[in-house]
């Protein structure tokens, strides 16, 4: 058929393994767009009614990653299944999350630390300080680490002796050394005040952030993202994160190239922030494709500086597949 000339098929054929972003690229809120799990069966190779192998359809490996931190990567994928995707396990390969960059981060970030609990007479526990929500608590416990700080949620009143009180507390049961910041809906005057006295007045204390999102899209607005609980710990400390460990820091690509041992000019980004996705993309190399569905509109890619700009623009998955189905109907 004629339509077989449209440049995404040339785009894909290259490609043999695809990373997603996530909210605004595969749903808005708490909904698909309307042919997203379609698309992902079609572009991992299977037949979208049957999900079976297709014969003579270019397989594919996709994979998610997004920069939220509040899930686990076990809670993304309860959240997909739940939210209709059943065939989850059979189409999506693995699924990343900024909680799970940290954890992958400070794995090995912790032996260069000088923890005082090395010294025999210290029988504190080694603790991390963490402003978010439970996805990075499973994720730190997954690779051994304990964590606290959840427990201050729940502080309606803030009071400056309180917090003072409570961090001399907390410095005779935990030897703190990191102070991990993510996305957190209950984030408070007492959490802002005792991360300061962690970065302030502990010796060698580490500052890692999950991302560094401005707002989080929602519905046709813009909410706080986790970049306005990063710039007020900034602000009160003094003093940036080490390192921030969701996109455009290429850690988890980088992740998923090493453990699938991957040539980078066969994997494609598709993803609605250039600032994020678009970004981390031309900065490890790979191929870039920006969907106007989410955060990013036409005006912006238009004016985007190189490095935030990507090789492919399209509207949204739901139009990759009808171009992509269209052909096969010929």
């Amino acid at each position: 058929g004629t339509q077989q000339s449209h440049p995404l098929h040339s785009f894909l054929s290259p490609i043999t393994h695809i990373i997603f972003d996530c909210d605004g690229v595969l749903y808005a809120g708490s909904h698909f767009f309307k042919h997203t799990i379609k698309c992902l069966t079609h572009l991992r190779g299977m037949d979208e009614e049957t999900t079976e192998q297709q014969q003579g359809q270019q397989q594919r490996t996709l994979y998610l990653l997004t920069n939220n931190s509040t899930k686990s990567r076990r809670e993304y994928k309860k959240k997909f299944i739940q939210m209709g995707f059943e065939t989850f396990d059979g189409v999506i390969e693995d699924v990343f999350c900024s909680a799970y960059a940290a954890a992958l981060y400070l794995k090995e970030r912790v032996k260069s630390i000088e923890w005082d609990a090395s010294i025999e007479e210290d029988t504190r526990q080694r603790g991390i300080f963490v402003v978010g929500m439970n996805g990075i608590q499973e994720e730190l416990a997954n690779v051994g680490l304990h964590s606290f700080g959840y427990e201050f949620s729940d502080r309606k009143t803030y009071s400056e002796d309180d917090v003072l009180r409570t961090f001399a507390e907390y410095k005779k049961k935990y030897d703190i050394k990191c102070v991990v910041v993510g996305y957190d809906k209950h984030w408070n005057m007492f959490k802002l005040a005792f991360a300061t006295l962690c970065l302030r007045e502990i010796p060698g204390c580490i500052y890692v952030a999950t991302n560094e999102d401005r707002n989080l899209p929602w519905k046709n607005s813009l909410l706080p993202g986790n970049g306005t609980i990063i710039e007020s710990i900034n602000v009160s400390t003094e003093r940036k994160p080490e390192i921030v460990c969701g996109k455009p820091n290429t850690l988890l690509l980088d992740h998923i190239v090493d453990q699938h041992n991957l040539d980078k000019s066969s994997i494609l980004m598709v993803g609605d922030r250039l600032e994020t996705d678009i970004r981390m993309a031309n900065q490890a190399g790979i191929l870039s494709m920006a969907v106007l569905s989410g955060a990013a509109s036409g005006d912006d890619i238009a004016n985007a500086e190189e490095l935030d700009r990507p090789h492919f623009v399209i509207s949204g998955l739901d139009e990759v597949y009808e171009i992509l189905t269209e052909s096969n109907q010929e």
